[in-house]
């Protein structure tokens, strides 16, 4: 999956768990709290189908630990205020 928030610029993470209203992840470029942030998830390719689909995402950030001290990707959770699918 990859994501942007406030400074306009794509970055890729790992998805943890999503549902309707929200998404954990796991990057190495955390967002600022309380910010909008865009997210773009490739879904699998379904048997039959000539492309993956993918799902378009809007929402604000609600937690965003960057774990400066530890080493691997920090948490980002964000809620989901709208979606929409494309091939």
């Amino acid at each position: 999956m990859r994501f942007r928030g406030a400074d306009g610029q794509w970055h890729s993470g790992i998805t943890e768990s999503v549902s309707k209203s929200s998404i954990l992840l796991r990057a190495n470029q955390s967002p600022e709290l309380d910010t909008t942030i865009e997210l773009e998830l490739e879904l699998p390719q379904l048997r039959g189908e000539e492309t993956a689909g993918r799902v378009i995402c809007r929402g604000r950030v609600v937690r965003s630990d960057s774990m400066c001290d530890e080493p691997g990707p920090g948490i980002v959770a964000a809620t989901i205020a709208q979606y929409h699918f494309t091939r």
